[in-house]
């Protein structure tokens, strides 16, 4: 019998190991999770699976859309300080929500549903938060 997995916000990356260090540290335990096998996406009521992290798009548009938002989302990370975030002039896009941006910024529709889905597991918050707090995750 299958076992499910959510991997949602106690999920650590390879790259995080300042976070496992602190885990360790507060005497907390980790455990490895099987994250290879599907994953599954609700859309307009189907059920699609898939591996990887993002859903297959076969539109050319909506894989452009997709590219660029997390492209532009990583370039503005970049810029804003971690450890002083509110100093940073991009600190104005505070009150503008990972939703807004969304609509504002993608072209096709089916990027713009999938944000939401995506918004969750990538920055374990709702996508009506700030973009400035997501951009400093």
């Amino acid at each position: 019998m299958a076992t499910y997995v959510d991997l949602g916000g106690s999920f650590v990356g390879p790259t995080q190991s300042h976070v496992l260090r602190l885990a360790k540290e507060l005497g907390l335990e980790a455990y490895k999770v099987n994250d290879g096998e599907y994953e599954i996406h609700f859309v307009k009521g189907k059920l699609y699976k898939s591996r990887g992290a993002f859903p297959p798009v076969w539109n050319p548009i909506a894989y452009l859309d997709h590219n660029n938002l997390w492209r532009t989302t990583d370039d503005m990370g970049r810029e804003i300080p971690s450890e002083a975030p509110w100093k940073e002039p991009l600190a104005e896009v505070g009150p503008r929500d990972d939703e807004g941006a969304a609509r504002q910024d993608l072209l096709d529709r089916v990027c713009k549903k999938l944000c939401h889905p995506l918004c969750n597991p990538c920055v374990t918050a709702e996508p009506v938060r700030s973009l400035l707090w997501s951009l400093c995750m």
